[in-house]
């Protein structure tokens, strides 16, 4: 076989860019095995243009592969940092996005409220707990849709939730959530009256214990839950 030189080499790239070019590519198509063979037969195309239709393809291959990809990792993400439930929050993301929130220069004083669902045990003896997981998504659901964007309502566990108010407006984030309890949730042909407590607390200048701040809405809110006992009545009644 004779060998090619550099100079006859250049010349003949000179002469005809794409028919080197051309064998080129389908050379190492060969060798790494893409069988252009078959799409020139299956194409009656020459052999570059089936050259670049499998270039083509191989490359919208790999890009709808790094999309599937990433979209995989997002919702791994938010699996790891959301409930399958309600769809909230987790608490260990919300304990972590408010740390970071009392902590960012320059930023509003965070708030929390701490919603407690009262007399939900009594829907989850007597109607089952598959009601009681239906009167917890109603409750998230309700929660998405009367907050501001930027809150962050979370599932703390069992029927506790707890929102981030980053811009701390408490008041306006408690009206919001009062205003749930209006409707009952329909489960299996039954009514059933939802309602809770509710108690927040707005971060002092320069704390940055986010556990403190939970606590103290916690306690505002059991404050309220015994106010709401001594009125003796219970606001869920599972008929």
């Amino acid at each position: 076989m004779t060998s090619t030189s550099p100079l006859r080499l250049a010349v003949r790239l000179r002469r005809r860019p794409l028919r080197v070019l051309e064998t080129a590519v389908v050379g190492l198509g060969l060798v790494t095995g893409l069988a252009f063979p078959p799409v020139v037969a299956a194409t009656r195309t020459a052999p570059w243009s089936a050259v670049s239709t499998s270039l083509n393809a191989l490359v919208a291959t790999i890009a709808l592969g790094v999309r599937e990809r990433s979209r995989l990792e997002d919702e791994l993400r938010h699996q790891a940092t959301h409930e399958a439930l309600t769809g909230l929050a987790r608490r260990g993301h919300l304990v972590e996005l408010l740390g970071a929130a009392l902590v960012a220069s320059g930023a509003p004083r965070p708030a929390v409220l701490f919603v407690d669902l009262d007399g939900f045990k009594a829907v989850n003896d007597t109607c089952g707990h598959h009601a009681g997981d239906a009167v917890l998504r109603a409750v998230a659901e309700r929660l998405r849709d009367v907050l501001a964007p930027d809150d962050v309502p979370s599932r703390f566990g069992g029927d506790e939730f707890v929102v981030l108010v980053p811009r701390g407006d408490l008041d306006r984030a408690r009206t919001a959530v009062a205003g749930i309890w209006s409707r009952p949730v329909h489960v299996g042909g039954r009514s059933l009256p939802v309602a809770g407590s509710c108690g927040g607390a707005l971060a002092a200048p320069g704390e940055v214990s986010a556990e403190a701040l939970l606590q103290r809405a916690d306690a505002a809110m059991h404050a309220q839950k015994q106010a709401r006992r001594a009125g003796a009545q219970a606001p869920v009644d599972a008929r």
